[in-house]
């Protein structure tokens, strides 16, 4: 499974750009969160990293590349 990671800084941004960047390439999960890089809770992506764990073969943070899992 592909598990991809968006994020957002400003409550008035959307997702749509990034979600649809993720699906065109094949991710079939999408975590994401609005935050602002200071902010340390990321509840998404802490979603998406236990997700990972248990059962991503490729992992995407923001739409950039990703890596295998062993």
């Amino acid at each position: 499974m592909l598990i991809g990671y968006a994020r957002v800084s400003k409550e008035e941004q959307n997702f749509d750009l990034q979600h649809d960047a993720l699906r065109a390439v094949g991710f079939e999960r999408i975590f994401d969160d609005k935050a602002r890089g200071v902010r340390m809770e990321r509840s998404g992506l802490d979603r998406a990293l236990e997700q990972r764990c248990a059962t991503a073969t490729r992992w995407s943070y923001g739409g950039s590349t990703g890596w295998d899992d062993p």
